[in-house]
C-alpha cells in the first residue's frame, strides 16, 4: 500500500496471529503519545489474547483523496470480533474525512469482554454471555453520530448521541445512555464495589 500516512492507495491482505500484543502497543503508544484509545489497549492487551485475525484492506486514490475499505475479522481472546471502516478523504486530515465505522465483540464471558474494552473487572464472578456493538458515522471534525449497545447477561447498557472531534481542541461529548439489570450487586462486585446492603 503506498502513501499509508497521506492518501493511501493499494491492497493488503493478511493474517495475524498472536500471543503477546505488547510490541503493538509498544508502536501505537510511540506513534499516539497520550492517546486515550492507545491506553485503553494497553491496558486489555492481556485480555486480548490469543488472538487470530483477518484482515482486508482496498484503498483507491484520486487527486490526493482515498476511499479506504477495511475489514477486520476473527477471535481476540476468546471473544468473536468484527470490525469494518470505510474513509474517504486523507489519512493525515482524518477530522475532515467522512468515515463509517462498527465494531462488535461477542462471547460467552461478559466480563471477560469488559476487560477487553479497557475495565478493571476482579476475578470474582461471572456475567454470562456478553456483547458490545459500536457504530460511528460522519465527520468528526462535524460530529459523528454514534451508537452503542451492550448486554451482559441480563444487563443492558444502550448510548446514543454525537462526538465532535476538531484538530486541537478538547473532544465535545453530547450523549443519552440508557441502562438496565435486575440486580445489580454482582456488577458492583466485579468493579471492586460492596453495595451499603451488602456491607451490613
Amino acid at each position: 500500500v503506498d502513501d499509508l500516512l497521506t492518501a493511501p492507495e493499494g491492497q493488503l491482505t493478511g493474517t495475524l496471529n498472536a500471543t503477546d500484543l505488547t510490541g503493538v502497543t509498544a508502536v501505537l503508544g510511540s506513534v499516539l503519545p497520550d492517546n486515550v484509545l492507545v491506553g485503553r489497549l494497553e491496558q486489555a492487551s492481556g485480555h486480548l489474547v490469543p488472538a487470530k485475525f483477518q484482515a482486508n484492506l482496498k484503498a483507491s486514490a484520486q487527486d490526493g483523496v482515498s476511499q479506504i475499505d477495511f475489514r477486520l475479522n476473527g477471535d481476540a481472546g476468546g471473544a468473536k470480533t468484527d470490525f469494518g471502516m470505510n474513509f474517504k478523504g486523507r489519512v493525515d486530515e482524518w477530522h475532515s474525512a467522512e468515515i463509517g465505522l462498527g465494531v462488535s465483540l461477542s462471547g460467552p464471558s461478559g466480563d471477560q469482554i469488559l476487560r477487553q474494552l479497557g475495565f478493571a473487572v476482579l476475578p470474582v464472578g461471572s456475567l454470562g454471555t456478553g456483547e458490545v456493538r459500536f457504530s460511528a458515522i460522519g465527520r468528526p471534525k462535524d460530529g459523528l453520530t454514534v451508537s452503542l449497545s451492550a448486554a451482559a447477561g441480563q444487563a443492558t447498557l444502550g448510548m446514543e448521541g454525537r462526538i465532535t472531534l476538531q484538530k486541537d481542541r478538547e473532544p465535545d461529548y453530547r450523549l443519552s445512555v440508557s441502562s438496565a439489570a435486575p440486580d445489580i450487586a454482582p456488577y458492583a462486585l466485579l468493579f471492586g464495589r460492596v453495595l451499603p446492603v451488602m456491607a451490613g
